[in-house]
């Protein structure tokens, strides 16, 4: 999903407004997701310990034409997260309202230098949004048609709040016919997903390492002029944090659903 300054131009007398560089196209978006992590603590002798939430989410995002791509401006309208899991400070999954993003999407829909603006000081994007907006948009095959598939590959890289972590991603896409989504119809696409995680930190217990494999799917609505409508997918991890506690599985589940506003 992923992800320049528009060049002021002088037209001489004569030349129509279609001389000039396309507008900025402005879409809304409302992002729903159900996570829920279940930790087998009985190493320890504390059975599993399941942790469940839902988040909603209304980003606006607009996107400009660039050479290669597009350029993406995002901003977080307002979000929120109940119930909220224990021990997690405000905003570190949902964000804070005024966060913005900024990306540059190519033409095959893959974000490069995602990035979550400001300072320590200013509004941040919480894990969980960022997350979302880094893999908005599909890798989509420029000029695909129903039946064609494709593959594609990512790995994303993260290093804050003093751990870091990496995500493989493959990807297995395969075109449909139009569908309607978000009251508007659009080329559906379909996407398999295998992934492997790996992830360290220093918590006040000692340092913690995250390692494991996971699946997802999704289905996304794209019209012809390449607008994202949306769509929904979801995806399930096998995990296992090693800790100076021992080590203990981990089961993740998350579905997402991503809606185009009027």
């Amino acid at each position: 999903m992923s992800r320049r300054t528009a060049l002021l131009l002088v037209l001489p007398l004569g030349l129509t407004a279609a001389t000039q560089p396309p507008a900025p196209s402005t879409a809304r978006y409302k992002i729903e997701t159900v996570a829920a992590s279940v930790v087998d603590l009985s190493a320890v002798g504390q059975g599993e310990q399941r942790t469940e939430f839902t988040m909603t989410a209304f980003v606006t995002v607009t996107l400009t034409d660039s050479a290669g791509g597009r350029v993406m401006h995002a901003v977080l309208d307002s979000s929120t997260v109940a119930p909220a899991p224990p021990g997690t400070p405000p905003g570190t999954l949902e964000g804070e309202k005024g966060a913005s993003y900024h990306a540059f999407i190519g033409e095959n829909g893959k974000t490069q230098g995602f990035t979550v603006m400001g300072d320590s000081t200013a509004p941040r994007g919480g894990a969980l949004v960022t997350q979302i907006l880094r893999d908005f948009y599909p890798s989509v095959r420029p000029g695909f048609k129903p039946g064609d598939r494709w593959t594609d590959s990512t790995e994303t890289k993260e290093n804050q709040n003093g751990g870091t972590s990496t995500i493989v991603r493959v990807t297995e896409y395969s075109a449909g016919p139009e569908a309607a989504w978000a009251g508007r119809q659009g080329h559906q696409l379909t996407a398999a997903t295998t992934f492997t995680v790996s992830a360290q930190a220093d918590n006040a217990g000692g340092p913690t390492s995250v390692e494991g494999t996971g699946t997802g799917e999704a289905t996304w609505y794209v019209t012809g002029r390449g607008e994202f409508l949306g769509g929904t997918s979801s995806s399930a991890g096998d995990l296992t944090a090693m800790t100076a506690f021992g080590d203990f599985p981990v089961k993740q589940t998350s579905t997402t659903t991503i809606t185009a506003l009027p």
